[in-house]
């Protein structure tokens, strides 16, 4: 594994990467950095030059942690990154707040994407409850404001399904020890203007960059795995099932690898 750096709107972003072939850029979700991806990377390298990154703010990279954190902001730094490793482009998996980071990479900077994959992207607007789904969210933004991050998290693990949340655990076994701030600053400075992203459709249907949306079974009719099968219907690129959870990558990476793979093979072959 190596480690480089880049300067992207001030700020100092640090990523990882490993392995041969097209560059394939993961951009983890809410609270997550770099580790989080670690053993998808390991299983995918021999195929791809799998990258993965601290987002701003986060870890390893800087940023101002003063102002909320825009989506323009967060396709500029994934941009950044896949402009700093080969003038080709990049692959993109993205995971729940990450997939949306990669829609918004996709309608502002098509040219840098050969193929993107959003694993279950939480794009509220697009469902039938989404007056429902706000409110929910924004219960939890209000608790993190009386009672911190820890309470927060609490409170928006009830809306996921498949799995017993242990997310603070997750984090240590990835290794990361800047997990408990990155959460702090993702509800303090992320979490808005993530959970009430609203994409370009007209941009992702017009960008002719080949897309799959993805979702788990074990997701059920949690809200972000339905929005992720009304994405596909609105911007027109295929839907998959796969068999795990929210967080299937860190829970059955082997499984997750092997369903992933074939999906970014086609997405080289589209």
């Amino acid at each position: 594994m190596q480690t480089g750096t880049v300067i992207s709107d001030n700020a100092e972003l640090v990523f990882d990467y490993e392995g041969s072939g097209p560059l394939l850029l993961t951009i983890s979700g809410g609270g997550g950095t770099a580790p989080r991806f670690a053993p998808i990377s390991s299983l995918l390298k021999d195929d791809y030059t799998v990258v993965r990154y601290d987002r701003r703010g986060n870890s390893r990279s800087t940023g101002d942690k003063t102002k909320p954190l825009d989506m323009a902001q967060q396709a500029r730094d994934a941009a950044a990154i896949i402009n700093a490793l080969g003038k080709d482009g990049a692959y993109v998996l993205g995971e729940s707040a990450g997939a949306n980071i990669a829609l918004a990479l996709v309608a502002d900077h098509p040219n840098v994407v050969r193929g993107a994959v959003f694993h279950e992207p939480p794009i509220i607007s697009l469902l039938p409850d989404a007056a429902e789904q706000f409110a929910f969210l924004d219960e939890v933004a209000d608790l993190y404001e009386r009672e911190g991050a820890p309470a927060a998290m609490h409170l928006f693990a009830k809306s996921i399904i498949g799995f017993a949340p242990t997310v603070e655990a997750d984090e240590r076994r990835m290794g990361d020890a800047d997990a408990t701030s990155n959460l702090d600053f993702f509800f303090a400075k992320e979490f808005h203007n993530i959970s009430h992203f609203k994409p370009n459709l007209e941009r992702l249907k017009h960008s002719k960059v080949p897309m799959v949306a993805v979702a788990g079974k074990k997701s059920g009719t949690a809200y972000y795995a339905r929005s992720t099968k009304l994405l596909s219907e609105a911007i027109g690129c295929r839907f998959s099932l796969m068999s795990e959870h929210h967080l299937g990558f860190i829970a059955e990476p082997a499984t997750f690898a092997a369903e992933i793979r074939p999906l970014l093979n086609d997405l080289r072959q589209s």
